[in-house]
């Protein structure tokens, strides 16, 4: 036993809520998904088996990039950034549309969607100009100019077609350029401007007669309905339904739940196995347990936050923090889904929520995390492996 532990490297607590997470997931999904896998598969297990065997392939391959060096992915960053954005073109000019949505591809009988990896992509390469361009008065402000045009150029282009995610992005790079001791009054100057376009935007479709063209109209009904100012009546019909389904589930579930399986809302909630599958798991496993999963990302955050602190290095700082931001950040806002306290986003739960890529791009930022939590143990033994031009200190 002791020769297999010792293979998994790296925060053992991070470990632990990562497994808590993943058996939740295969359980909601079951017990969300059965009536619609018989009908497409005969199987009323066929979701929750595909998710299990993909929840295995995935904590092998966190197992894998845990004893990966993190300084390796550093001379990656950029290619899973092009790459990423490829397959981005490839959504726009040929994209797989689903439940209104043109954000993935099919390669190989895969769905695939790729604005997943494009967020990990991008972290990695803030997170290294950041190290690159470090003095010992802050990152420089040519450093900062080059993250500042990259992010914008990658979170317009995912914007149309994944508007929260580009928002997520922004608000990313925003608190990892800060930390990473970019002048305040840069940072100020050039977010600010587009803080305060994206409010006079959202305050703009919210409140002004204009009906948006596309996939714009939907973010538009969204924002006007979660508001209450959406005159188109079934737009704001369905986006009630949602919402009502979402909270009737929450209630009837009480404090433990109607129990695994007997889920009613299931047959009336959209995507009770993805959007909302928070509020599915309240309704079967009760508030407690609803609780304890937001306990559990929080504890998430608390790990990086402790490794951040600890390391006396830019890049694995500032890489765990912007990866942790970005999957805790991202639960926060599903689960706000659920209780109606933010607009409808289609973010789903990272680790629960149905979807391959979604699991495969947070377990890839999960394995690194866990490379990093453990190079971070090597730090005061000079260990060779650690990049200095990558690892400037703070």
């Amino acid at each position: 036993m002791k020769e297999i532990l010792k293979y998994f490297k790296g925060d053992v607590i991070i470990w632990f809520v990562v497994g808590l997470l993943l058996m939740l997931s295969i359980l909601s999904i079951y017990s969300t998904s059965s009536t619609i896998s018989y009908l497409q598969t005969h199987s009323a297990a066929s979701f929750a088996i595909k998710r299990a065997i993909l929840a295995c392939v995935c904590l092998g391959g966190m197992l894998i990039l845990s004893n990966i060096n993190y300084a390796f992915f550093t001379r990656l960053s950029g290619i899973i950034l092009v790459a990423s954005f490829v397959l981005l073109l490839i959504v726009y000019f040929g994209g797989t549309s689903i439940n209104g949505s043109k954000r993935w591809i099919v390669i190989l009988g895969f769905t695939i969607q790729p604005s997943e990896f494009v967020k990990v992509g991008l972290i990695m390469t803030v997170c290294r100009f950041l190290s690159l361009y470090q003095t010992d008065l802050g990152c420089s402000d040519r450093g900062f100019k080059a993250i500042f045009w990259i992010s914008n150029f990658v979170c317009a282009s995912i914007a149309y077609s994944d508007f929260s995610t580009s928002v997520l992005l922004y608000i990313t790079i925003f608190i990892l350029c800060y930390v990473g001791r970019v002048r305040k009054a840069l940072l100020l100057k050039y977010y600010g401007i587009i803080i305060a376009s994206g409010l006079v935007f959202a305050v703009a479709i919210t409140i002004l007669p204009v009906k948006l063209p596309g996939r714009l109209a939907t973010i538009q009904n969204r924002m006007m309905s979660f508001t209450g100012n959406n005159e188109n009546k079934e737009s704001e019909s369905t986006y009630n339904y949602q919402i009502e389904q979402s909270k009737i589930a929450i209630v009837t579930g009480g404090y433990t739940g109607r129990g695994p399986g007997n889920s009613v809302q299931r047959n009336f909630l959209p995507l009770p196995f993805s959007d909302f599958v928070y509020a599915a798991i309240i309704e079967e496993f009760g508030m407690l347990v609803g609780i304890g999963v937001i306990i559990l990302y929080v504890i998430l955050m608390y790990r990086a936050g402790i490794l951040v602190k600890k390391s006396s290095w830019v890049f694995p700082a500032l890489l765990t923090l912007g990866l942790m931001i970005g999957i805790v950040f991202q639960a926060f806002v599903n689960i706000g889904v659920s209780l109606g306290v933010v607009p409808i986003t289609g973010q789903p739960l990272p680790l629960v929520s149905k979807g391959g890529s979604s699991l495969l791009a947070t377990c890839f930022s999960l394995g690194m995390i866990l490379n990093i939590t453990y190079s971070l143990g090597k730090e005061d033994s000079n260990d060779p492996s650690i990049n200095e031009e990558d690892n400037k200190q703070l």
